[in-house]
């Protein structure tokens, strides 16, 4: 048989195939190879950009979602100011601010409205896949720090595409400047919306349902950390079969120091939220790290979340992982985690921590 005649073969059987199967296999492929089976034939490209397919794709991803106080002094037309589901959100340098949201692996853009406050602020956007519901959540401080709060953007609604004061009291007083916050968590919950935020004397997890937007305010108790600057914002996250089968909770964690005549140990010291409808939070849990090797590696290693039986650490540029039940580091895992950590960075933009997500408009 010729090659003509086996690509034909090889071709026919391919497209014989149950679309269902069809899904199940191009869902495992990395963004990059994806887009290049859209053009491999029309059914393909039509799979592809299903809903479904891009669900299903997403659920086999782990999105590192992460912003940045936005301050308008890059060189370049637009900067980065958060990176989330795959996607980014940028604001353009100069006297006129424009903000867009821009998917890097389809070429995708969508022109957002401007916030209502633009000096001090970080967004996020909080996506729904069973409803394909989107808003993006914007943190600010006023331009001399003096009143902070909250606004929502809905995309894809049927009222107007303008964005909306959220009336959350705590968050009067705050201050990006000097609070440690975070959105989302490092991984994204599905139906809600977390922004933990860290200060001198209070560590907060504020929820928001993302249909109906309510609102809860729960407030770790002090005496769980001893020096709440030393704390993390922290998450542990489960992964089921399904999208729908993935537990994430959001926490708070630190790495603590204890001495035992001359002999110093380190403990990872993490609480969980584990209803926030009820400000319940579990007991605090203690896991020994072994691998801590004196007091600069403690300095320098900050806890980011865990995942099923690891923990994952930042230290400088590197990432450590720790599995509490063999208790030995994850070294494979570590160089993978390590590039995909680099998303943290502004400049770093790369195609593994892309997805196929696009909103109505784009």
């Amino acid at each position: 048989m010729n090659m003509k005649k086996l690509l034909y073969v090889i071709r026919a059987d391919i497209s014989s195939l149950p679309s269902v199967i069809i899904i199940e296999i191009l869902s495992r492929l990395d963004i990059k190879s994806v887009m290049r089976c859209k053009m491999v034939c029309k059914q393909w490209n039509s799979l592809i950009q299903e809903q479904y397919f891009i669900n299903k794709h997403m659920h086999r991803s782990i999105f590192f979602n992460v912003s940045w106080r936005a301050d308008g002094g890059g060189s370049q037309e637009f900067e980065l100011i958060a990176h989330c589901f795959g996607v980014f959100v940028e604001r353009s340098n100069g006297i006129n601010v424009r903000y867009r949201i821009q998917n890097p692996a389809t070429k995708q853009l969508l022109d957002l409205p401007t916030p209502n406050f633009t000096a001090n602020h970080q967004i996020s956007i909080c996506y729904d896949y069973t409803s394909q519901l989107c808003k993006l959540i914007s943190a600010y401080s006023d331009e001399n720090y003096t009143r902070g709060g909250c606004e929502i953007l809905t995309l894809g609604g049927a009222g107007d595409l303008s964005w909306r004061i959220l009336e959350i009291p705590c968050l009067n007083d705050l201050h990006l400047g000097t609070d440690k916050i975070l959105f989302n968590l490092q991984f994204p919950d599905w139906h809600k919306f977390h922004l933990l935020r860290i200060r001198a004397n209070l560590a907060q997890v504020i929820t928001i349902i993302l249909e109906d937007e309510t609102v809860f305010i729960n407030t770790l108790p002090l005496v769980i950390f001893k020096n709440m600057r030393r704390a993390s914002n922290f998450s542990f996250f489960a992964k089921g079969s399904d999208l729908d089968g993935n537990v994430v909770l959001p926490g708070f964690a630190m790495v603590a120091r204890t001495q035992l005549k001359y002999i110093y140990f380190y403990d990872l010291k993490f609480v969980l939220l584990e209803d926030s409808k009820k400000n319940k939070f579990c007991e605090p849990i203690i896991i020994r790290l072994d691998f801590v090797e004196g007091d600069k590696m403690w300095s320098e290693l900050e806890p980011l979340f865990c995942i099923n039986d690891c923990i994952y650490f930042a230290k400088g540029n590197e990432a450590i992982v720790y599995n509490c039940t063999s208790h030995k580091r994850e070294f494979t895992e570590e160089k993978i985690v390590a590039r995909i950590l680099l998303t943290y960075r502004r400049s770093y933009k790369h195609w593994k921590t892309y997805s196929l997500l696009n909103f109505k408009g784009m």
